[in-house]
């Protein structure tokens, strides 16, 4: 993904636009993966480092995944949506 601002819009506002994408992604993502992207200062930057970090299909990465599924663990008194971890 390449950072392309438009020809008829002002830099200031682009800066504006971005600044309100790169807030709204990082509040979409759990704490555990904005510590490995908070240093990341456009959204563009952003999401090609989440890109580059969970769009691999490596062997470490669908370890982790199983992991993460052999790990999930339901709890006897909660709701079953307490239970289902994003």
């Amino acid at each position: 993904m390449k950072e392309k601002r438009p020809l008829k819009m002002e830099e200031q506002e682009w800066n504006d636009i971005d600044q309100k994408a790169l807030s709204t992604i990082q509040l979409s993502i759990t704490d555990d993966v904005l510590q490995e992207v908070i240093s990341e200062t456009t959204s563009v930057k952003l999401l090609n480092k989440l890109e580059s970090l969970y769009m691999k299909k490596t062997v470490a990465n669908r370890l982790g995944a199983l992991q993460k599924l052999y790990m999930l663990r339901i709890h006897r008194r909660r709701y079953i949506h307490q239970n289902i971890y994003f």
